[in-house]
């Protein structure tokens, strides 16, 4: 049962943009790297690359997934695992709400754009091509979670995990730039 839940879900909000910046910032690193300006703009070039991290934390890893019998929202620096039975409801607007008991937990991977919302409500079926990624992932999560409740499987425990390699990641590159900066 737990490997047919195992879903991975991509960010459908500013991905575009995440990889835009990304290249943008590739592109400025090897301009400066050929004009010979790398070795006068290392504090330059070390802030292209934090910006690159933060932008890569920010918009492109957040996502959401299922792994086993738990729902897994990767955040920008932590993840939080939710079992699938103490999911009550899935809903997206401008970002995924996910209501466990008395709390709320929300993430930024899957959204729809404010004018989604406001034209054409919580659901998107209005649209021409039928349903989007929003509803797809929302009707998917909650057959999930109905299932999983059903099959009475555990509802604890939530847990938050904190995502050592972007923290680590943006602070090495924060602690280098502030290096280059000072010396």
């Amino acid at each position: 049962m737990s490997e047919q839940r195992s879903r991975k879900f991509g960010a459908n909000n500013g991905v575009g943009l995440g990889w835009f910046v990304l290249l943008l910032g590739v592109i400025s690193i090897a301009v400066l790297v050929a004009t010979g300006m790398a070795a006068s703009g290392f504090s330059l070039i070390a802030g292209i690359v934090l910006v690159m991290a933060v932008v890569w934390a920010i918009i492109l890893r957040p996502s959401v997934m299922t792994r086993g019998d738990d729902l897994v929202l990767r955040h920008s620096f932590s993840d939080v695992s939710i079992p699938l039975a103490a999911v009550r409801s899935v809903q997206v607007r401008l970002f995924m709400v996910v209501s466990v008991g008395d709390r709320n937990y929300h993430s930024s991977a899957i959204g729809r754009t404010r004018k989604q919302v406001v034209h054409h409500g919580a659901r998107s079926e209005t649209t021409v091509g039928g349903p989007d990624l929003a509803d797809l992932v929302e009707d998917q999560l909650n057959e999930l979670a109905a299932n999983a409740r059903r099959d009475k499987l555990p509802t604890e425990p939530i847990t938050r995990t904190p995502a050592w390699l972007p923290i680590a990641l943006v602070l090495l590159l924060a602690l280098v730039l502030v290096a280059s900066v000072l010396l």
